[in-house]
């Protein structure tokens, strides 16, 4: 007996991204158990260090198999200075998105940072932007050429939880910024003027040059430029690994 295939019988077609082009950064945080390789997925295939302790965990994750572990004491992975990462230069559009979970949400947690050497704000050495929370409060600020840029929310007011999964995202449409929280904006701001320090910055995922850190994880980070993946009062969490193509 023989068994003949269905001619019309088509494997289902694997997710695709339609802003691929843009996505400048993937990382999908898939390694071995305390490995320190990251690897960015996306066509720019950037290199990724891995700083102190930072590492890829098998007991925690969102997708996929790990995810990042920091343990709050320096460590974190560090990309070296690309104009991929200067964003919302010239009302420029782009996306960051990512999960984090992290211990304690009332305290000092930086998500994510672009910064030069020294800590702080000004037009050479110091931050482009940063995700972070401070004294109950989660902020995105960036430097607008002249000073800081500020969306802040209350930690209590997001009904922000220890050890739990959370989508994150910011994203600029050209003419806004908007601020996300599980897909719930909590913050606007009207222009989207940023500046650009003259120094050689280095993009930092939960920690920033200050040696602020984060006590947690994160999975399944993006940051597409060229692209505003989000506008309005709220947006679809994504619930798979963010496709590769």
């Amino acid at each position: 007996m023989s068994f003949l295939l269905n001619p019309y019988m088509v494997a289902p077609a694997s997710p695709t991204d339609p802003y691929w082009d843009d996505v400048v950064l993937l990382l999908h945080m898939e390694g071995s158990d305390e490995g320190t390789t990251f690897t960015d997925s996306s066509d720019s295939a950037h290199t990724v260090t891995a700083v102190g302790h930072a590492n890829t965990e098998s007991s925690i994750s969102k997708f996929g198999s790990t995810s990042l572990q920091g343990d709050g004491s320096g460590d974190w992975p560090s990309i070296t200075d690309h104009a991929d990462f200067d964003l919302g230069i010239s009302s420029g559009l782009f996306t960051i998105e990512g999960f984090f979970r992290v211990s304690n949400p009332s305290g000092t947690n930086v998500l994510l940072s672009k910064g030069g050497g020294v800590a702080g704000w000004n037009g050479t050495t110091g931050n482009q932007y940063q995700l972070f929370t401070e004294s109950n409060t989660l902020y995105w600020q960036f430097w607008n050429g002249s000073g800081v840029a500020t969306l802040a929310a209350g930690i209590a007011g997001l009904g922000w939880s220890a050890n739990t999964w959370y989508h994150m995202a910011v994203a600029c449409d050209g003419t806004d910024t908007e601020a996300y929280f599980n897909g719930t904006r909590w913050g606007s701001y009207s222009s989207s003027s940023y500046g650009l320090p003259t120094a050689a910055t280095k993009v930092r995922l939960m920690g920033s040059v200050s040696n602020h850190s984060t006590n947690g994880y994160a999975d399944d980070f993006r940051i597409t430029k060229g692209t505003a993946r989000y506008t309005g009062a709220t947006l679809t969490i994504p619930t798979a690994t963010f496709p590769d193509a």
